[in-house]
């Protein structure tokens, strides 16, 4: 998504139409569960392009009369457009001034069109470039240029001559399977009421006289002021707007002021990964949420990605609610009523599902297969009907995921069993980060299913692209009983990654010190170091957990070990502002005089934080090693 905040607006000639040039203060948002947000920035923007005939008729020197928003039904009263399946978003086919047609992403998470930059070049379309533009280098964030195009038409409905942003989206391709043309958003779907059906996979456009709301469906309120729509929903007890995202593959995602304020993620086990996309990468925390109540249903158990830096994201809703959530429903929007209808049908019978997905050998535009499909929605006896009728149990989707990844990351455990039983490999890695199941597992801390593709063969000490085993994903999600699982499977407790870190290392950021405890007890060592010098201790101070911390220093790690920077655990504490664990160090005997390469004590990087720079300075003076007053 892409949230508009703020404009400002001038006009421009351009040939014999007009153009409105605006200033934006936009934030970038969340198009896929890999696209991560960025802060806001001012951009600039076009608002509408008039052609030559319209400004004809305009009276001179003004700008012409605005295009109504939206698509132009050319009379009908609606208008009905297939959509195809990309792995978890819908796209359908769109056509950019009848001369290129393409796959356009369907997102409601984005309040404004975006078109291909390569598509933009090749149509030759008019560009409006910031006041200073970066030479020969392609756009990568939405607002580096607007375009003016004539139309855009979608089947039988068709818009312009208006305006859309571009970008470079040839990173789409990777988790689409398809090239994309370009991202249909909110300024061209809400204007019009239009019925999105996530059943059967189609998006209706109405036009306004002619929409009724569906007989029989629940009514809820939405919000489109800013460009987005909004919805209500409860996370645990805590109440929010989050913003309807059919761009976004995953499910919940809570922004950070919304998740800090209520502290959704304190104190949970949580596993962490990097999402990259237009708003760059970015640390995530992902972990299990209690409930979350959405259109009068309460889902049990939900996960959730959060920012893990601080201050990264909108304030003005509580996150975002993507296709996991959203599938398997219709879903009926008029922008002018501000609210939506929802139709949510019953589980379909295994005949029916099992034709609605498609031939065993079919697959979507993203190369899922109805048995990945049918393993992630958790219907074995549908798995089983596919598997019957000829379905291969090993395919790769575009992401090279399996259908037992499917099943295991949507966590129905009996149906990654009955995949095992019918000769699914536990060894297939995925093609982004070349993960197996056991890495999916693991990070979800599901034991009996790690217990189980290691007895079915899975390699307990597989790597992944960055050398991480299945040890350290249970490990760094605080999965005590997936490491034991793992450990009694023969896992490698001394095993590193690529940045020479070991499980113990990772354990040390859990809320739950078991882990590290078990990880000790299994012979991990305390004094190992990271390829940057770091030591688990360190990494225990950094992410203030006094309790790994006094762990480790009972196992023997040296208290006053420095990295080749000169810091020790101490001033990694003090810098972070973590009290609990500066007063353990300074317990057990920290040197509080060490100085790092720069010259500096733990209380001088203790500057901005008081009650830490307090402790220190007590210490000192307790010890007598105070500085003394001239």
């Amino acid at each position: 998504m892409i949230v508009v905040e703020g404009l400002s607006t001038k006009w421009y000639r351009v040939g014999r139409g007009w153009l409105m040039a605006a200033g934006l203060t936009a934030r970038q948002g969340r198009l896929l569960p890999f696209v991560r947000r960025g802060q806001s920035v001012r951009i600039p923007f076009l608002l509408l392009l008039v052609h030559a005939a319209t400004a004809a008729a305009a009276p001179a020197p003004g700008p012409a009369t605005p295009q109504p928003r939206g698509f132009s039904l050319r009379g009908m009263d609606h208008v009905k457009l297939p959509l195809h399946r990309a792995g978890g978003p819908y796209c359908l086919k769109g056509t950019v001034n009848g001369r290129e047609s393409g796959w356009f992403l369907v997102d409601t998470g984005t309040s404004v069109t975006i078109i291909d930059y390569g598509a933009v070049t090749r149509l030759k379309l008019p560009v409006h470039v910031p006041e200073h533009p970066v030479p020969d280098r392609r756009p990568t964030r939405p607002g580096e240029m607007i375009v003016g195009f004539d139309t855009l038409s979608v089947g039988d409905a068709s818009a312009g001559p208006s305006v859309a942003a571009t970008i470079d989206l040839s990173f789409l391709k990777q988790y689409l399977g398809v090239e994309a043309l370009g991202i249909l958003g909110n300024d061209f779907l809400a204007p019009q009421p239009f019925k999105l059906d996530l059943v059967d996979g189609s998006l209706t456009l109405y036009a306004p006289a002619a929409f009724k709301p569906p007989e029989g469906a629940d009514a809820y309120p939405i919000d489109l002021s800013r460009g987005l729509v909004s919805i209500r929903a409860t996370v645990e007890d805590y109440d929010g707007w989050f913003i309807f995202d059919t761009g976004n593959a995953g499910g919940l995602v809570l922004y950070d002021p919304f998740a800090r304020l209520h502290r959704l993620v304190e104190g949970r086990t949580n596993s962490a990964w990097y999402g990259t996309g237009v708003g760059g990468s970015e640390l995530m925390r992902h972990a299990r949420m209690d409930s979350l109540r959405l259109f009068g249903r309460t889902e049990r158990g939900v996960w959730m990605d959060v920012p893990a830096s601080p201050g990264r994201d909108n304030v003005n809703f509580a996150g975002t609610i993507g296709m996991e959530l959203l599938e398997g429903a219709t879903y009926s929007f008029d922008e002018s009523a501000r609210s939506l209808w929802v139709e949510r049908p019953p589980a379909p019978s295994t005949e029916v599902l099992a034709k609605r997905l498609g031939p065993a050998g079919s697959t979507d535009l993203a190369g899922v297969t109805p048995l990945m499909r049918a393993a992630q929605m958790g219907r074995r006896d549908v798995v089983e009907t596919l598997m019957d009728g000829g379905a291969a149990v090993n395919t790769k989707g575009y992401l090279g995921h399996t259908a037992l990844v499917y099943a295991i990351r949507a966590e129905h455990p009996e149906v990654a069993a009955l995949l095992l039983e019918r000769g699914a490999s536990p060894n297939a890695t995925t093609n982004v980060r070349g993960m197996t199941a056991l890495h999916f597992a693991a990070d979800h801390g599901d034991a009996d299913t790690c217990a189980l593709l290691v007895r079915r063969g899975g390699d307990a000490d597989a790597k992944d692209a960055s050398g991480d085993t299945p040890l350290f994903r249970a490990a760094e999600g605080g999965h005590l009983r997936a490491v034991e699982a793992l450990l009694a499977a023969g896992a490698d407790v001394a095993a590193r990654n690529r940045s020479g870190m070991t499980a113990l290392g990772y354990a040390t950021g859990a809320v739950n010190t078991d882990v590290a405890a078990a990880l000790l007890r299994a012979g991990a060592d305390a004094r190992v170091r990271a390829n940057n010098g770091w030591t688990p201790l360190m990494m225990a101070a950094g992410f203030g957990r006094e309790g790994s911390a006094k762990l480790l220093l009972d196992a023997g790690a040296p208290i006053n070990d420095t990295e080749p920077t000169g810091g020790t655990a101490l001033m990694v504490a003090a810098k972070q502002n973590r009290l609990e664990v500066v007063r353990v160090l300074l317990d057990r005997g920290a040197d509080v005089g060490l100085k790092s390469n720069e010259g500096k004590t733990a209380r001088d990087y203790a500057q901005s934080a008081p009650m830490v720079f307090r402790e220190l300075l007590l210490h000192e003076v307790g010890s007598g090693s105070a500085p003394k007053a001239h």
